[in-house]
């Protein structure tokens, strides 16, 4: 469900930009960049931003405060619930 990503997102968010975390390349790889492909990009990627946010150009490590941010805005939404939208599959533990 939601606590995959906040769990993943948290652990790039846990520390300061420049702070190390346990999170690697590769995890971001299986665990991020895929949940953010199925249930972000549609709404913020290549074709469509909604709210000035596209979401499939973030990488890891964080690179600048401006993806910091994005990062933010990624888990706050997801945390308030009001993201992915009502129409969309909302994630599971699964994915």
């Amino acid at each position: 469900m939601r606590q995959v990503i906040r769990f993943v997102l948290l652990s790039i968010l846990g520390g300061s930009l420049h702070a190390s975390t346990n999170l690697t390349q590769a995890d971001f790889k299986e665990k991020v960049a895929p949940f953010f492909e199925k249930h972000c990009y549609k709404c913020h990627g290549e074709n469509k931003q909604k709210a000035d946010r596209r979401f499939d150009l973030l990488s890891f490590p964080i690179s600048d405060e401006d993806q910091l941010v994005d990062y933010q805005d990624a888990l706050d939404q997801l945390n308030l619930g009001k993201c992915p939208p009502k129409m969309r599959p909302v994630p599971t533990k699964k994915n």
